[in-house]
């Protein structure tokens, strides 16, 4: 196993964003393009902290590459009052996920900075769920 750290916390959050898109999809609050992408980036995110190999971790960082890119445009269209915050939170997302990969290199206290990630990412997407009409 790569990192059971990461591992478990994909699982946890990936089990709760899980459950916000399985409401999304029956109450029609997101997109499908979205509930797909989001739903795939749970799947490569555990995958990617359960195994130890390159395809996994380049799948992963592929998926969430393209899911912060729509994200941010199905934001960015919205006509809505909390956009402001939504981008402000998929910019911390992104942020600590960076910053997560230059503290690897120097030292090994990148974990926090990757545990802040999967939770604020569950944040996000319960606001953006939470907030679309």
């Amino acid at each position: 196993m790569a990192d059971p750290i990461l591992f478990n916390s994909a699982c946890f959050h990936g089990f709760i964003v899980a459950g916000i898109l399985l409401y999304a999809f029956y109450t029609t609050r997101l997109p499908k393009y979205l509930i797909a992408l989001l739903a795939t980036v749970i799947i490569t995110s555990v995958w990617n902290h359960g195994v130890s190999n390159d395809l996994a971790k380049w799948c992963d960082r592929t998926a969430v590459t393209i899911t912060i890119i729509a994200l941010s445009l199905y934001i960015y269209q919205r006509k809505h009052i909390s956009n402001i915050y939504l981008l402000f939170l998929l910019f911390i997302v992104g942020g600590l996920y960076f910053t997560a990969k230059i503290v690897k290199v120097k030292n090994n206290n990148y974990v926090w900075f990757h545990l802040a990630m999967h939770a604020i990412a569950t944040v996000l997407v319960a606001y953006i769920v939470i907030s679309s009409v």
